[in-house]
């Protein structure tokens, strides 16, 4: 179980299928984020999928990111896609050459006030909890960008707002949409990434990865250490 083993203790992993460093994409991802940086709504990007997994990148693989911004719901918000899409299309004969990846992009609008308070009025609204739970996650991958840590900082602050088992609630949530976004799209992918591997032991990684993404969460939005730490030895104990 040789790598299994590598898969429990790392959530990122930016090598190819070969074992090889992602250099160049990882290249390329920079080169896409000092593209948006001058845009006003954008605050980062993330890589997700094969490029940091790791182990079923091939050359032929696309590099999917999530693009965070901030815009307020209407018009704003679809100037602000709009912006960004025709600065990644401005650049796409750049980032497609010969020697470069196709680029898949999805975009997310964490604008705090559309996202954060009507969550907080009302947690039981399932439409606007499904919002906060995927903002929460998407900023708990490696996003790169000048203004993530600030929103961090914003999330961070009305998280704690939460009763405290609503807090380990959003964890839990959040922490399976992170290990369900980054499983193979295909079956030649998951053959890739689990070569050999029964069905059972492919279950066994995926809990595995799912309790790194619970301490990756915890550590990141649970400011109360004592119920870090409680959540952390509890997750592991259930492990």
């Amino acid at each position: 179980m040789k790598e299994s083993k590598s898969f429990e203790g790392k959530l990122y992993r930016p090598k190819d299928f070969e074992g090889k460093p992602n250099v160049e994409v990882l290249g390329q991802i920079r080169e896409i984020e000092n593209s948006l940086s001058n845009n006003t709504a954008f605050v980062g990007l993330a890589p997700v999928g094969s490029t940091m997994r790791g182990g079923y990148s091939t050359e032929s693989s696309n590099i999917n990111i999530v693009i965070l911004y901030d815009a307020n719901p209407g018009e704003e918000d679809i100037n602000a896609r709009q912006d960004i899409a025709t600065i990644m299309d401005a650049s796409r004969g750049r980032f497609t050459s010969v020697d470069r990846r196709n680029v898949e992009m999805s975009l997310l609008n964490i604008n705090p006030e559309a996202v954060i308070n009507p969550f907080l009025e009302n947690t039981q609204n399932s439409i606007s909890k499904a919002k906060f739970i995927e903002a929460i996650a998407e900023m708990s991958l490696l996003v790169v960008g000048n203004k993530i840590k600030e929103y961090r900082r914003i999330y961070s602050e009305q998280f704690g707002k939460l009763p405290p088992i609503k807090q380990l609630d959003i964890i839990e949530e959040a922490a399976a949409f992170c290990e369900d976004k980054e499983r193979p799209g295909t079956e030649k992918g998951e053959a890739r990434l689990h070569p050999n591997k029964s069905v059972a032991e492919v279950i066994e990684i995926r809990k595995a990865r799912m309790e790194l993404w619970k301490k990756r969460l915890a550590n990141m939005w649970l400011q109360d250490e004592d119920a870090k730490r409680h959540f952390i030895v509890r997750s592991e104990k259930r492990h």
